[in-house]
């Protein structure tokens, strides 16, 4: 019985160890925050912690569950649940709370009311959807809230108004940016590598803290940027910037005030480290699909194609030391989605907002108008697309095109033979297209393809017999063998 229990114990304690979210460093000026949201747990099942993007939500509550989650029996804690597909999210739960996983999805609901009442559980929903709470929690959200055993759930989101109907208006906790002594100190570990400003650069640093008013990520981002600058006249020009920045496309006054700084450090970016953010604001930054497992640094490394591999590398680092990129836990390339979503309107911007002017294409519908449509698209550099069935035959006109990727278009089962002509595509990725049989001889064309993506597919024996005649191909990946190089 002894060994059963200390089995126990030890079971709860590493899946409680293996469910910490990782937290970002350093953390400054929560603690007054995170003890007045203990007070409010106290009183209600269900808290709201809302917000405008980039004031610090997250952070919060990785550190509150980092601080609370022992007092549980279990504890769960999903990160960006809005982008992520939400059968995966269930599974995750279940596995937090029931140690088991999810065979049959139609008894999701009743495991986690099980998990709820018998047990004293804690749920942390980060960045959560209206419509997502009642498919998580089911529309029984009466019973989590006269639960009495001591279970907590806790979310966060920009707008209460998503969740007026689902917790009460004491279970609200709204943030507010940082004070002064907060944001100096966030300020100057990213600028300067330490808490305080050196002498020489203390006035100036006052006038900069002041313009990011508050806000963490800009904080952040701003520092870092600053990081590279040597003296204080080159800090003088940048505060210039930053007073006069305007405002840049945000879906709210709030937003385009933050647009307008962040986009300061993106245009000091060399040029191929603005493509690299864009393509990762694009297309790296979130994965919803059943078939995308997300972009690590060693696969990003290589679909991107510039002059070295030092410089390819370095780049990237650059844009994480600057905190416009990041590593999530699961390893893969991410950004915050204020950062995410500027990257996005600067592509629309260079546009004129015009969809089949823009440079990437990551809309579904857009992507399918643009393949679809009569009309060129001279500027299409990259188009990632999923769910077709056909593609067009005028797909050769696409002659700028250098990355396709059709992941898990299931019922795609053939190629016009007017790809030969899209002689500058250098990446296709054809994963989990488990209908194509064959690919069209005018496949040999394509003298500039390195890298092909086969994963998932059943047919890879005819495929490969289409493709052995593409002498530039480097890189091929096969079902979950990973990537062989083909010298």
């Amino acid at each position: 019985m002894l060994l059963q229990f200390l089995d126990g114990c030890r079971k709860d304690f590493l899946l409680k160890r293996a469910s910490l979210p990782t937290l970002p460093k350093p953390v400054i000026g929560l603690d007054e925050a995170i003890a007045n949201v203990k007070v409010k747990i106290v009183d209600n099942h269900m808290l709201a912690v809302v917000g405008m993007g980039g004031i610090g939500k997250t952070t919060l509550v990785k550190k509150l569950y980092h601080q609370i989650h022992a007092d549980f029996k279990r504890s769960s804690f999903l990160e960006n649940v809005k982008e992520n597909d939400i059968v995966e999210v269930k599974k995750k739960i279940i596995m937090d709370l029931c140690d088991s996983k999810l065979e049959d999805p139609t008894t999701y609901l009743r495991c986690v009311e099980e998990c709820w009442i018998e047990m004293k559980v804690l749920v942390v929903i980060d960045d959560v959807k209206e419509t997502q709470i009642i498919e998580l929690l089911g529309e029984d959200i009466d019973g989590i809230k006269r639960s009495e055993n001591g279970s907590r759930l806790i979310m966060t989101r920009r707008n209460w108004k998503d969740f007026q109907n689902v917790i009460l208006k004491d279970g609200k906790f709204e943030m507010d940016g940082l004070n002064e002594q907060q944001a100096m100190e966030l300020f100057s570990w990213k600028a300067f590598r330490q808490p305080t400003p050196p002498h020489d650069f203390a006035s100036i640093t006052n006038e900069v803290v002041d313009a990011c008013q508050g806000l963490p990520l800009s904080l952040e981002v701003t520092g870092s940027w600053l990081f590279t600058k040597q003296n204080p006249q080159e800090w003088k020009e940048s505060l210039s910037l930053l007073k006069n920045a305007k405002p840049f496309g945000g879906d709210c006054i709030e937003n385009d005030k933050l647009w307008g700084r962040l986009k300061i450090s993106y245009i000091d970016l060399a040029y191929e480290e603005r493509e690299m953010f864009l393509d990762i604001a694009c297309f790296f930054s979130e994965y919803n699909s059943k078939f995308e497992t997300g972009v690590t640094i060693q696969k990003a490394l290589q679909i991107w194609k510039v002059p070295s591999r030092y410089s390819l590398t370095s780049s990237l680092q650059n844009l994480m030391d600057r905190s416009l990129v990041k590593v999530n836990d699961k390893g893969n390339l991410a950004m915050h989605d204020q950062l995410r979503d500027m990257g996005r309107r600067i592509v629309k911007e260079a546009s004129n907002y015009k969809y089949r002017e823009q440079s990437r294409i990551w809309d579904k519908e857009e992507a399918k108008q643009v393949l679809f449509n009569d009309t060129v698209t001279p500027n299409i550099q990259a188009i990632w697309c999923k769910s077709i069935e056909s593609l067009p035959t005028t797909l050769g006109d696409l002659r700028h095109l250098t990355k396709l990727k059709l992941q898990g278009c299931e019922n795609l089962k053939e190629f016009p033979q007017s790809i030969g002509n899209i002689s500058s595509l250098s990446i296709l990725d054809l994963s989990y297209c488990k209908s194509i049989e064959s690919l069209p001889t005018t496949f040999v064309d394509l003298k500039h393809l390195t890298k092909l993506m086969f994963r998932g597919c059943e047919n890879v024996g005819e495929l490969l017999q289409s493709i052995r005649n593409i002498s530039s191909l480097s890189i091929l990946d096969l079902s979950y063998y990973n990537f062989i190089d083909i010298w």
